[in-house]
């Protein structure tokens, strides 16, 4: 009976596993990137060098300076006629989104003065709405000529439990389960000439997938109440790989995947934009679950990941045996966060995307309550699994590495 019994729990600590690494699977999407020519890719922008003429910036030259401020002073007070709407110096005028005005005056002077960081001086939600429309044209059908894409996934899996009670067994019994717990890495393989498409259009009969943001039309749904810190730099080197951790090769089964040759390509950029995102921290039981009928949480508008849909799996029920011997397990959510960041780099020169990395970070407690029963006597016990998932998506556009 007694191996019976360690069997029986074996096989709920299986099943627990295995149930949080199917949530796990489904995470872990096989997103596609194409290569694209950005023109006239956000709704109401088509001139690219106002998209990216630097707040502020009115002779273009790639900073701030006291000439910029004196310009835009001259414009919000009227002592020179304001600029045409849709030009590049308007578009660097007005700073708050609104029409030229004092404010933005104001703005400019506190910047250039040291008053306000670069993170600070420009309105957030601005910069958010900038990040949609980049990203989103990538699932538009204006851009399936172009596809040609590499990516792979990275993922860190660390398994714990904590608070582990089973009266005489806990002894015997711990030690079975740390044989499942640990850390595993694993990488996806290297995949290339990859589409980009909608759910849709996945018809064709090719090998092709999501985007980020699984089942929709668009990549980002994002709001500057999503957004913790959001950074939009021009003119910078691609330093793509170090940003996301790019090793030189990795193995996957029999295959080793060698990256040097897009390093090195990438080493070549040095005049880029690079946008970096990193989403609020969410907490399942303060933020998720509180959140109002309709309302998605920061890492559903970042990614498509739905955490209230995963946390609905709880609790969770097992029951395994017969009469004579029994085993039953119950696994509630005791919390759940989740952390995001997310990285782009296009070239200044044509604006092709040419690189993207989705960092996510889930971490997990669970309560689980056991009971194993032997010929109607039941032996009753509990533990604390916790997981932490960290997963890496890193993107190549054909029109950069093609």
């Amino acid at each position: 009976m007694m191996y019976m019994t360690i069997f029986y729990f074996r096989t709920g600590v299986l099943l627990m596993k295995k149930t949080r690494r199917i949530l796990a699977a489904v995470l872990c999407i096989c997103m596609l990137f194409c290569g694209l020519s950005l023109q006239g890719f956000a709704a109401g922008r088509t001139n690219t060098d106002t998209m990216f003429r630097l707040y502020g910036d009115i002779d273009g030259n790639g900073k701030v300076e006291q000439s910029d401020y004196e310009k835009i002073l001259a414009f919000a007070t009227g002592a020179e006629a304001k600029p045409a709407v849709g030009t590049p110096e308007y578009y660097a005028a007005d700073i708050m989104g609104d029409g030229i005005t004092m404010e933005d005056a104001r703005r400019c002077y506190r910047y250039v003065n040291g008053l306000d960081t670069a993170d600070t001086y420009s309105p957030k939600d601005r910069d958010v709405q900038l990040f949609n429309d980049l990203v989103n044209v990538i699932k538009s059908d204006n851009f399936k000529a172009n596809e040609f894409m590499a990516y792979y996934s990275y993922t860190y899996d660390h398994m714990e439990i904590n608070n582990f009670e089973f009266g005489s067994l806990t002894g015997m019994l711990k030690d079975l389960w740390a044989e499942e717990e640990g850390d595993t890495e694993t990488y996806s393989p290297f995949y290339k000439n990859r589409f980009v498409y909608t759910t849709e259009t996945a018809t064709e009969g090719r090998f092709n997938t999501n985007f980020p943001g699984v089942g929709r039309d668009v990549v980002s749904t994002l709001s500057a109440d999503d957004v913790k810190n959001i950074r939009i730099e021009v003119g910078v080197p691609c330093t793509f790989s170090q940003d996301c951790a790019v090793p030189d090769s990795f193995v996957r089964g029999n295959t080793t995947y060698d990256l040097t040759a897009y390093k090195t390509k990438e080493a070549t950029y040095t005049d880029c934009i690079k946008i970096t995102v990193e989403i609020k921290d969410e907490t399942y039981s303060k933020d998720v679950a509180t959140l109002p009928e309709g309302k998605n949480s920061a890492l559903y508008n970042f990614y498509g990941i739905d955490k209230k849909e995963e946390a609905s799996y709880y609790p969770f029920e097992t029951r395994e045996g017969d009469d004579s011997l029994g085993f039953f397990m119950r696994i509630d959510l005791d919390d759940m966060r989740t952390s995001a960041t997310a990285v782009y780099y296009f070239d200044c020169a044509t604006l092709n995307p040419m690189a993207a990395g989705y960092y996510i970070e889930e971490d997990s407690t669970q309560k689980a309550a056991l009971e194993v029963d032997v010929l109607g006597s039941p032996m009753k016990g509990s533990m604390e699994p916790r997981e932490l998932l960290i997963t890496r998506y890193n993107y190549w556009f054909g029109s950069f590495f093609g």
